[in-house]
């Protein structure tokens, strides 16, 4: 499987073996807080985690794409970049993932 973020749509797409499996808003880092662009792998997965930068920040369904706190997580995708370079993803997503 393979998950593709557009930063500029703030949209995720999830591929399996036959091509777009499912699609899904997410909301990416806002301006000064920019989400990293890359090829990661997921390095980390918590059910329940908190944030260790952002004042225990709840971090529902981590999987953690970086070591310096980069992570998608679960949380309300406002339709724009809102996050501290995270990529927060809807509830049924998180927890699918």
């Amino acid at each position: 499987m393979l998950i593709s973020i557009s930063i500029d749509k703030q949209q995720l797409k999830l591929y399996d073996n036959n091509g777009v499996f499912a699609e899904s808003p997410v909301s990416t880092g806002m301006p000064g807080h920019s989400t990293p662009m890359g090829v990661f792998s997921v390095i980390g997965k918590e059910v329940f985690h908190r944030s260790n930068i952002y004042s225990g920040a709840p971090m529902p369904h981590m999987q953690r794409i970086t070591w310096s706190g980069v992570a998608l997580h679960e949380g309300v995708p406002p339709g724009r970049p809102a996050t501290h370079v995270c990529i927060r993803l809807p509830g049924a997503l998180g927890a699918r993932l």
